[in-house]
C-alpha cells in the first residue's frame, strides 16, 4: 500500500468518523490493487524485456505474473465485498430522521 493519508488522496470526501474512515482505506486498498493489476498486465505483455531471458525463465516469469494478477484480481473483489457489506450495514443500522 502506498503510505499516503486517505484524506489526502481523497481530499473532498468528509470523513467524520473511524467507520468512514475505514471505508475510504478500504477504496484507496481497491484502487491500489487495480492500479498493480494494470501494472502487472503490462509486465506480463512487455515481451521486448522478456527476451532476455530463456524459454523456461520466461515461462516461469509468465506463470508467476499469472499467479499475482489472480491474487490480485482476489483482493480487488474482496475489498470490493467487503466496503458492499459495510454500506449495507452502515445503511441498516442509520437513524431515520424526519
Amino acid at each position: 500500500m502506498w503510505n499516503d493519508d486517505v484524506s489526502d488522496r481523497y481530499w473532498w470526501a468528509d470523513i467524520y468518523n473511524q467507520i468512514e474512515r475505514l471505508m475510504w482505506e478500504l477504496s484507496k486498498a481497491e484502487d491500489e490493487e487495480e492500479v498493480d493489476l494494470y501494472l502487472l498486465g503490462l509486465h506480463f505483455q512487455n515481451e521486448s524485456d522478456l527476451k532476455f531471458f530463456t524459454k523456461m525463465e520466461r515461462d516461469e516469469i509468465k506463470k508467476r505474473l499469472s499467479v499475482l494478477m489472480t491474487d490480485t484480481q482476489k483482493h480487488i473483489k474482496l475489498l470490493n465485498e467487503v466496503s458492499e457489506e459495510l454500506k449495507v450495514l452502515g445503511e441498516k443500522n442509520a437513524k431515520k430522521t424526519i
